[in-house]
């Protein structure tokens, strides 16, 4: 009982902790799943850390991607705590700066 305590500390699926061996080459290979776990969340945490903000917006922002449907001014009609509050126009107050965004075809400026 011990050990599947262990293994569910550690966030193991049930199916993993149902046929989890103990044996070295098994743990090693479990600590390199987490090990390139890790690294790539490291890797997502360095891309997000390309977003800086500035008084002027967002710059550095990396990896456009064009959709014809999008391109073209876009209105903020308000901000919502629900889905449903947006549908029903019963918007909460703010100093939100940006009130229209222009969404540019291939990402032009």
């Amino acid at each position: 009982m011990t050990k599947i305590l262990i293994l569910k500390e550690i966030d193991l699926s049930l199916k993993d902790i149902k046929t989890f061996n103990f044996n070295d080459e098994i743990i090693r290979n479990k600590i390199k799943d987490l090990e390139n776990m890790k690294k790539q969340i490291n890797q997502n945490i360095h891309t997000l850390k390309l977003f800086t903000q500035t008084k002027e917006g967002i710059e550095n922002m990396k990896a456009f991607i064009n959709d014809d449907k999008v391109i073209g001014k876009w209105k903020l009609l308000g901000i919502s705590r629900t889905l449903n509050e947006a549908r029903l126009l019963k918007f909460i107050e703010d100093d939100f700066k940006i009130n229209e965004l222009y969404l540019m075809p291939n990402g032009k400026e």
